[in-house]
């Protein structure tokens, strides 16, 4: 088929998709607003796949560029070697002048980002990684993932060396860390200037989103001023897990404007669930004191929990503990570590998933499993504690099971919360 056929068929194609589209638009049937979220005007799959074709064919002549440069490969060798990297037999390494490193170094990471388009690092390492580079704009496009969690003033050096950024996080999930010293420093300077900053809770998505027309407003009920949130360039469409998962977070973070589109489990892994159902087991009792938060009779239930994973899995489970207290954590993880029940699976599992699968809400940001334990703790004479945690932790943690959530609690304590309140609702109820 000649190229001037294919146009013909696109355009008349491409005409009907937008149709649709814009037909559509406006239409206030959830299910109807649920299609325009997971559509594409403009395109459709005879283009995208031109457009393949293209990328795949624009990638071999890079890839051409690159083996046919001799200019690339010394500039390669020079980065090794400024890296540290002992390319003779002799072992001999390659001193390089600071005025060196600062003319060459951003010439050859550029060099480097044509063979690896994307290097990944941590804030915390980006002051090292990028020492070298002293001029602004030296390096092209930064991508921040998480920046919800991410202070502004972090992100300060490794936007000024780059042309660009894009900025993606989810002012609705887990805040920035701000430690004690810092958050002292802040409240020592009076100027003005650094007023909007005062806040601990504010994020370099929050900067992100306040400089982005485009965007929408959420209202939020537990707001203390009582403002909608406005969110950049908003995404709704929610893959990450099912109901009621997603009904709690949409509730209690998002206004109700996000549009499920998680599918169901298949029967394989409906076979090795722990339960039918997600709920809220109750379970009473009193906390270590002294700040620590760990319930030993709820320790029990999650252990039981967590043995029946093992076995209903044959191993390690696809299975979270997640709490908003390291005290609670560290509980749970001495006491599965002590337990003579778990000895008869391999310690090496035990430890495993010991280490990587229990802890608190921030270490699980980003993070999913097909079943996830809420082990809250806490008894009547900890409402402080009950109190400081945020609908932020709980959308986090809540939205890390894809498929079943346990929340282990006391019920009659934790409803009070206005937050619990809205997992009340829509968790199922157990007693012990």
């Amino acid at each position: 088929m000649q190229w001037e056929t294919k146009q013909k068929i696109y355009k008349g194609t491409m005409v009907e998709i937008n149709n649709r589209f814009w037909e559509d638009f406006d239409s206030t049937d959830d299910q109807i607003s649920t299609r325009i979220q997971v559509s594409t005007p403009w395109t459709w799959h005879a283009y995208n796949r031109e457009r393949e074709k293209l990328f795949y064919l624009a990638l071999q002549v890079h890839k051409e560029f690159i083996l046919s440069s001799k200019q690339c490969r010394y500039n390669f060798i020079n980065l090794a070697m400024m890296w540290r990297y002992r390319e003779n037999d002799n072992n001999e390494l390659c001193n390089y002048s600071e005025r060196d490193k600062r003319n060459a170094y951003p010439h050859l990471l550029n060099t480097l980002f044509l063979l690896t388009p994307v290097i990944s690092t941590t804030f915390a390492s980006t002051g090292r990684f990028l020492k070298y580079i002293d001029r602004q704009g030296s390096l092209g496009t930064l991508i921040i993932d998480e920046a919800g969690q991410a202070a502004p003033h972090i992100a300060l050096g490794a936007l000024w060396r780059c042309q660009k950024a894009v900025i993606v996080g989810d002012p609705k999930q887990v805040e920035p860390v701000v430690t004690d010293d810092a958050d002292a420093i802040k409240y020592a300077f009076s100027d003005a200037i650094i007023q909007p900053y005062l806040n601990k809770t504010i994020s370099v998505q929050e900067f992100a989103d306040k400089i982005n027309p485009y965007g929408s407003y959420i209202e939020d009920s537990f707001n203390k001023d009582g403002a909608p949130t406005w969110v950049g360039c908003p995404l709704v469409v929610h893959r990450r897990c099912i109901n009621p998962m997603f009904d709690i977070s949409n509730e209690l973070s998002y206004d109700g404007t996000m549009k499920l589109q998680t599918k169901q489990p298949n029967k394989e892994e409906e076979a090795v669930f722990l339960e039918e159902e997600s709920y809220w087991l109750n379970r009473q009792g009193k906390e270590k004191g002294n700040k620590n938060h760990f319930v030993d009779e709820q320790g029990d239930l999650a252990c039981n929990l967590v043995l029946k994973g093992f076995k209903n899995y044959n191993g390690i489970p696809n299975l979270y503990v997640i709490s908003p207290f390291t005290t609670v954590i560290n509980g749970l993880k001495n006491k599965i570590q002590s337990s003579s029940e778990f000895k008869q699976y391999a310690p090496e599992d035990v430890e495993k998933w010991v280490n990587e699968c229990c802890g608190t809400v921030h270490k699980f940001q980003g993070k999913e499993a097909n079943e996830v334990i809420f082990l809250l703790g806490c008894d009547e004479n900890a409402m402080g504690a009950i109190k400081w945690v945020k609908p932020n932790i709980v959308n986090v943690a809540v939205t890390r099971a894809k498929y079943r959530l346990y929340v282990i609690g006391n019920y009659n304590i934790w409803g009070k919360s206005e937050i619990f309140k809205i997992l009340k609702g829509r968790l199922s109820y157990r007693e012990t």
